[in-house]
């Protein structure tokens, strides 16, 4: 049960990653995506081991955003 939580919004995360086109923080996806922040850290774990997104550190700050060919694939799929 758990892992399907995980599963779907991991699918919320691609979605909110796409739509917005740039990186997001933690606390602006998870209150975005509007999921328990545990949940969504897994789902950004799940999305990071399939290799959909990217992390980046500025300063304290992890951002989080879809990779360029990700983020491709959601813009086509969108039209």
């Amino acid at each position: 049960m758990l892992k399907a939580v995980i599963g779907e919004t991991a699918g919320q995360v691609y979605k909110v990653l796409g739509a917005n086109n740039s990186k997001v923080t933690l606390n602006d996806l998870t209150a975005k995506v509007r999921a328990d922040t545990n949940i969504v850290q897994q789902a950004i774990g799940w999305l990071a081991r399939e290799g959909k997104i990217e992390l980046t550190q500025q300063g304290k700050r992890t951002y989080i955003s879809l990779t360029p060919n990700e983020l491709n694939n959601y813009q086509q799929a969108q039209l």
